[in-house]
Formats: structure tokens, sequence, C-alpha cells
């Protein structure tokens, strides 16, 4: 089986706003073996299959996007498993918009995306379905990629929510361990509305989201340097104590970081190797 995986850059009017940009191409199904689940990571994502059909499960749901229609997957708190409908070659675009970027692309509470799977004409109506006409005429990969910045570029709306945005950047930069209490006394607002804030904003509240940052930071770390993180036990200070540790890791890959080391193939790993 040959699974090629690349970045590409982020347009310069983008960037801030989206994480990455990447392409997957494989010669034919992922074999079942290698786990083919991708993590919570605070981001919304829109994808494209533009060779073979997609599919994504969730607690036991299946929603399938068709070769050229765009798919916009919400911010989640629970892992989710992606495949391909037929074992032949394939090929997705995915763009994986950054906490708190998203809400200026989409007007919709982001909170009615969590843990969804849509089309996204359900989103953005006609215009959504032309964009997935041009891209289905554009002859290659990176066609298709210009094609789609050039049309986000032209959605982002001047709309920035200064108190939403100084929350995302003080949890990125605590590495999730800031605290709500500490981001009331910030900010000047209570729980109640900065929860209220996230829901809309991004899905999540400021809680989920540090929880999320935190597990992020070890799973990133267990991409690039597997079978020495969890031996060494870097990364405990993130959390209260080890069953805290144990717990979190278990909500966000369904299992323990033992066996998750042990049995995970590479799949899930390659979009945050460094």
């Amino acid at each position: 089986m040959e699974l090629t995986f690349r970045h590409t850059a982020i347009h310069p009017r983008l960037r801030g706003y989206i994480d990455r940009i990447y392409v997957l191409e494989c010669d034919r199904r992922i074999p079942r073996p290698d786990l083919k689940m991708i993590v919570p990571n605070g981001c919304v994502r829109l994808m494209l299959p533009f060779r073979n059909s997609l599919s994504a499960q969730r607690e036991g749901r299946c929603k399938i996007a068709g070769t050229h229609r765009l798919a916009l997957v919400g911010v989640c708190d629970l892992p989710f498993t992606v495949d391909v409908l037929s074992d032949a070659p394939s090929g997705i675009i995915g763009i994986e918009f950054s906490p708190g970027g998203a809400y200026r692309f989409f007007n919709v509470k982001q909170c009615e995306l969590k843990n969804q799977v849509l089309q996204l004409e359900d989103v953005w109506g006609k215009l959504a379905r032309h964009l997935e006409e041009r891209a289905g005429h554009a002859p290659g990969a990176e066609e298709k990629i210009r094609l789609l910045q050039e049309v986000l570029a032209g959605m982002l709306r001047d709309d920035r929510d200064n108190v939403f945005d100084y929350c995302i950047d003080r949890i990125n930069t605590s590495a999730g361990r800031v605290s709500i209490r500490e981001l009331e006394a910030e900010t000047g607002y209570g729980s109640r509305w900065l929860n209220m804030k996230f829901a809309e904003k991004l899905g999540v509240s400021p809680k989920g989201l540090c929880a999320i940052t935190r597990f992020q930071a070890v799973f990133q770390a267990l991409a690039n340097h597997p079978h020495t993180i969890l031996d060494n036990r870097q990364f405990y200070h993130l959390y209260y104590d080890q069953a805290h540790f144990i717990r979190e890791f278990k909500r966000f890959t369904g299992w323990p970081p033992s066996r998750f080391e042990s049995s995970a193939g590479d799949f899930g790993k390659m979009f945050y190797r460094s």
C-alpha cells in the first residue's frame, strides 16, 4: 500500500485562521488493522474527497461525503474514524481552521456543529454547490486547493471578537492550564458569559478546550516520539495526577495510553508529525 501525506502552503490572508491544509492520497483502502482515527484538536475541518467517497463514523453514526462533495466537520470532543467507501485509489483534501478562526467563515452557532459531520451545502447553500462543481473541474489537488483558498479568503468576515480571541490565545499559550477563574479575572466577564461565547464561536467550553489543548500536547509528542513519551511520564505536569491523565487520554482516543501506543497505526498520527 502506498500512502502519501503532505501539507500545503496557506494563503497569506488566511494565516491565523487556518492551522493546516493537507492532501492525503492512497492507492487503495487502508487496511483495517491500521487505526483510522482522528482525535479532537479543537479545530473545525473542511474535507473534500476528490477521488473515491469518504465516510466518517462517530458513536455508531456514519456520514458519507461523495466525490467532490464538501464535508464540514464541527469541533469534536470525541474521536471519530474515517474511511473510503471502495477499495480503490483515494484522495482527500483537508482544511483545519484554528479554534479562533472557524466563526469568521461560517455564520452559524458552532455548538450546532459540535461532533457533527454536515454537507457544506447545509451551511453555505448554493455557494457550496457552485464551489463543488468548480472543484470537480479543477485538474489536480493543488488547483483545487487554490480554488478553495480563494473562496475562503473572500468569505472571511471582519467581525473579530476581542474577548473570545484573547481567551483562545490565553488557553494556547498556557498549554491548557489557565483556569476559568483566571479568564474571568482577566476579561471581566463571568463564567456563564464565557461559556455562552465559546458555545457560539467554537462549540466547546473554555474548560473543554483546555482539556483538548493539554491532550494535544501529549498526542503530538507521541506522534513524533513513540515509545518514549509515556515511558518517561512526560507531560504529567499538565494534569492533577496520573489517573487524571489516563482518564482524559481515554476520553479523547477511546483507549488508555498504553494500549493506544501499542495498537494504533500511523494514520491518525501522521497529521501531527513535524
